[in-house]
């Protein structure tokens, strides 16, 4: 994430922006726009196809200590 403008940096702290932010992606229409899963290790061989796929709207990189609980 990039730094929030000087005068706005009081507001909230930055774990408090952070939150915001991952709590905005904690929403049933949010996930519907997910259109795939990768491994990580596997991601340089999807690429090229991922590219190639018009219906591709968001695809989840899956990271290897993470464990997505909503699958």
């Amino acid at each position: 994430m990039g730094e929030v403008a000087a005068p706005k940096r009081l507001r909230r702290t930055r774990r408090e922006r952070l939150g915001a932010a991952l709590s905005l992606l904690d929403d049933d229409r949010f996930d519907r726009l997910i259109t795939g899963h990768s491994a990580l290790q596997d991601l340089p061989q999807r690429m090229g196809p991922l590219l190639d796929e018009s219906e591709t709207i968001l695809h989840v990189v899956d990271h290897p200590r993470y464990k997505h609980s909503n699958r």
